[in-house]
């Protein structure tokens, strides 16, 4: 029993387990790379003025895209779909770069506070 301590507390166990770390990191730093090669090398596309163009993009071939660009804003509003079906649809406040936070938002000539609520809204152009 005393030799196998003494094995497991010299370095030749702690050089396994280092070992065993060093693999495990090539190995996800290979899984990651390779996981980025599944699309297909296009530019995707982004939110412009609250709405992104997927016409030409096929999810399964060209991979996922990220929802971050123009969102259109409506501040200190809850809306709801049926909202933007009406014959007058609200009035934006503007459009907020997302992710993102709305504290540098400048609504008449005032920065918008950290605490508020608002209506964030982006429309996707899919081909049927």
């Amino acid at each position: 029993m005393q030799k196998l301590k003494e094995i497991l507390t010299n370095g030749w166990w702690n050089q396994v387990r280092y070992f065993r770390k060093f693999v495990a990191i090539i190995l996800i730093m290979i899984y990651a790379s390779g996981c980025e090669s599944l699309s297909s090398g296009k530019e995707p596309p982004r939110i412009d003025q609250g709405v992104m163009n997927l016409e030409a993009w096929q999810l399964h071939d060209d991979g996922p895209v990220r929802l971050s660009g123009e969102w259109e804003f409506y501040w200190n509003r809850f809306l709801e779909n049926d909202d933007f079906q009406a014959s007058s649809p609200p009035a934006k406040t503007g459009f907020l770069n997302m992710p993102g936070v709305w504290n540098d938002f400048e609504l008449d000539g005032k920065t918008l506070p950290g605490g508020g609520f608002a209506t964030l809204r982006t429309t996707l152009k899919i081909n049927k």
